[in-house]
Formats: C-alpha cells, structure tokens, sequence
C-alpha cells in the first residue's frame, strides 16, 4: 500500500513535469511563430522588385553588403530597417511603388502612405507635415561627379570651368538640388523622368554628362543598366543640403515609427554603421578629396 503511494505520487510529479514541458514548448512555439507588426513604405517605382526580394527572406539586422550592387537606394533601405530593429521597433515591410518623390511626400502630407524607405534632401522638408531624422550626411558631405562615356574625350580633357558651358547635361528637373548646380556650371540641360533614362541619354549621345555620386571602384567608374560612365577628372559638387528620412506626421502609426527611427539611428551613428554604409557609396572618397568643386559654391 506504501509502494503505491509512492507509485503514484512519482506518476503526479511526472505528469507535472510534462504538462509544464508542453506548456513552454506552446509557449516556445507561439513566440516562434509570432507576426512581426507589418508596415508599408514607399519607393521609387524603377527600384521596387529589388526593394521586395531583398526584404523578402532576410532579416534586415542580418545584411551587411551595404553596397547592394551599387544601388544606394537599397542601402537607405536596410538603413532606416536596421534602425527601428535597434530602436526596439523590428518590423517586417512591404514596399509600394511610386513614379516621383513628389507624389510620395505628397500621399504621407495627406496619411496615406506611412514613410519613405531612403532619405530626402532637408529643402524638402515640412515641419507641418513630415517628422524629419537625424541628419545621414550633413551639409557639404554629400559629393557628385559629372560623369560621361569613355569616348568623350572633348569632355574628359576640359581645362577649364567655363568650358563646361559648351555641353549639355541630363538630370530631372525636379532634382531641384541637382537641376540647380547643373544651371551654376552654366551647361545646357535635358529633363528625362527616370535614373536609367539619364544613363541611356548619355550613352546615346544626346546629353554630354550627368551628375551622380562617385563610386568605390578604383577609376571610379558607374556601370548601371549594362552603360558604363566614368568621371570627368579633377571636378566635383558638393551638394549644400543634409540626408534625412521623413515619417508622416498625420498618419496614425507615425510618432511611434518615428521614436524608435531617431533612437535607432542615434545608435547606428554611434557604432559608425552609417557612415560606412555611405562610404560603399563614394562618400567621403579620398580618390577625389583634392578635386576642384565646382557649382553654385565653389568650395576650394
């Protein structure tokens, strides 16, 4: 009767321990399978299929090739998702395409579009509107060169500013920033709607240069659509504006998107994470660092 007793308090303590087991295994699984909260940010139209495969299976705290086949956009991308991971706000997005920025900023102005997944220069800005990050490059910091086809030798081999005014350049014109120090240097200038029509226009010869950001390879070259552009030597333009995301202000998930975006950025500073992201991206380029800057305010 003893050993009975015994028996069965053995088989209570026993079914305890594997109801518990059960019970965190449960508890294990639902945390597992737990849904990330979902959030929708915009993008530019041309970039949108590799925005969605790039955040389709990976993790965005686990990517670390800042470079993304030289796209800078996918960069502001991982960005501004590696910053709300490290502001406590780990999410999973979905991209929507948009032709222009102007009609984005314009949908978040009116809550129906939460933010941007890359950074807009600080002149477009509106406090009433938007709640504008940290600065991811500051004033001055952001550098362009003016970039041809390897057989324009008339324009590779310029000696002087003024020259510059003999040739054209592509661009968009509501580049504002880009429009602008095009008509400083004094070119001709066509208006194209898109990235890759700039690269094709020049490579058809119907604009002699555009303006983009150097890039990391060794003669700094810019290959984008199967069209490789290289830099006119010894010029280069500093845009006199700073890098920032913008969150809406009137959509109902902005100030707290917006809380952990800063808290998380201040972070991805501190560990130098941004600037080296940037750096995959020609910024902050020793190769050009004695370069003459050219533009609306020549800086020597």
């Amino acid at each position: 009767m003893k050993f009975k007793r015994i028996l069965s308090y053995i088989g209570i303590f026993l079914l305890t321990i594997t109801s518990n087991s059960y019970v965190m295994a449960d508890s294990e699984l639902v945390s597992a399978n737990k849904q990330l909260p979902e959030i929708e940010l915009g993008m530019y139209k041309e970039h949108i299929a590799a925005a969605r495969k790039l955040f389709q299976n990976a993790s965005c705290d686990e990517i670390t090739d800042y470079y993304q086949n030289n796209n800078q956009i996918m960069m502001e991308a991982i960005i501004f998702c590696q910053a709300l991971v490290a502001g406590g706000y780990p999410v999973k997005i979905r991209f929507t395409p948009y032709p222009l920025q102007e009609r984005l900023l314009l949908e978040m102005k009116k809550e129906r579009a939460l933010a941007a997944g890359f950074a807009f220069w600080s002149n477009s800005y509106s406090k009433q509107h938007y709640y504008k990050s940290i600065a991811l490059l500051d004033k001055y910091t952001y550098e362009k060169g003016l970039y041809t086809t390897t057989d324009n030798r008339k324009l590779l081999n310029i000696q002087t500013v003024e020259a510059l005014k003999n040739f054209k350049a592509v661009s968009h014109r509501t580049w504002h920033l880009d429009w602008s120090e095009i008509s400083c240097i004094g070119s001709k200038k066509l208006s194209v709607t898109s990235f890759p029509q700039m690269f094709k226009m020049v490579n058809l010869g119907r604009a002699d240069y555009l303006i983009t950001s150097f890039s990391n390879t060794e003669d700094l070259s810019q290959v984008h659509h199967g069209i490789k552009l290289i830099p006119v030597p010894g010029y280069k333009i500093k845009f006199p504006d700073s890098l920032h995301f913008f969150v809406s202000k009137s959509h109902p998930a902005g100030a707290s998107l917006f809380a952990a975006l800063q808290n998380g950025l201040k972070k991805l500073h501190n560990q130098g994470i941004i600037k080296k992201a940037y750096q995959k991206h020609g910024m902050h380029n020793q190769k050009v660092k004695n370069w003459k800057t050219i533009g609306c305010k020549p800086i020597d």
